[in-house]
């Protein structure tokens, strides 16, 4: 979101519960901050914590949102920004993101650059929240081989549909532990990259605030 000109945008930042950032300096409520240049900037706040097992790498139980307005932002790509300045406002409450919003919105990402029909009405079936049987997912991956084997497809693109079936197990399995969610978090993270690669590689561009608007009508 942009405030006033194009000078200025606002910025969410990622830190542990002390303030610190992943490059160590300590931030406070209303700090400003010239000429510098961190990478932690998101464009919105699930999109920082969808994110952040890629990145940062905070723990959940110590992970801190700051809303803010930075100056000379350039995107980084994958919702994130670089800047040059940035004002804090102040901490903000984490949005709470579901195991089924990380999974859906990981899905919605990679269909937003692959729309062929099978693997649209595969997908389909995984948001509508229906169960998935392992045998329907050894099923979908025999098709997925099929079609890749005989279709020649981007490696990049590739890697981003077998991601994506890979996560489809969670809609199976579940999650039952701690270390079982944090594994979810990290896969969610990099499949939501591969799909920014796989986008990139074929010329096209993932908004991922658009995305994250798409889950949010279809959970209404």
């Amino acid at each position: 979101m942009t405030i006033g000109t194009n000078k200025f945008t606002r910025v969410y930042l990622l830190t542990d519960n002390q303030g610190f950032d992943v490059d160590g300096f300590q931030w406070e409520k209303y700090t400003v901050c010239n000429n510098i240049c961190t990478e932690s900037l998101y464009m919105h706040p699930a999109i920082a914590v969808l994110l952040n097992p890629l990145y940062e790498r905070f723990e959940n139980d110590n992970l801190a949102i700051w809303e803010g307005v930075a100056k000379g932002t350039t995107p980084d790509g994958i919702g994130r920004f670089k800047a040059t300045g940035l004002a804090l406002a102040d901490r903000i409450v984490r949005p709470a993101i579901s195991n089924f919003q990380q999974l859906a919105f990981a899905l919605l990402s990679a269909r937003r650059v692959y729309s062929e029909q099978w693997f649209v009405r595969m997908t389909d079936k995984w948001l509508s929240g229906a169960e998935v049987s392992c045998d329907t997912i050894n099923e979908n991956l025999s098709l997925a081989n099929e079609i890749l084997s005989t279709v020649p497809h981007h490696p990049a693109l590739t890697s981003m549909i077998y991601s994506t079936l890979e996560l489809s197990r969670w809609f199976s399995l579940g999650t039952r532990t701690t270390e079982d969610k944090t594994d979810l978090a990290e896969q969610v993270a990099e499949s939501i990259e591969l799909a920014f690669c796989a986008a990139s590689r074929l010329g096209q561009h993932l908004d991922l605030l658009q995305t994250w608007v798409e889950l949010q009508n279809l959970l209404d």
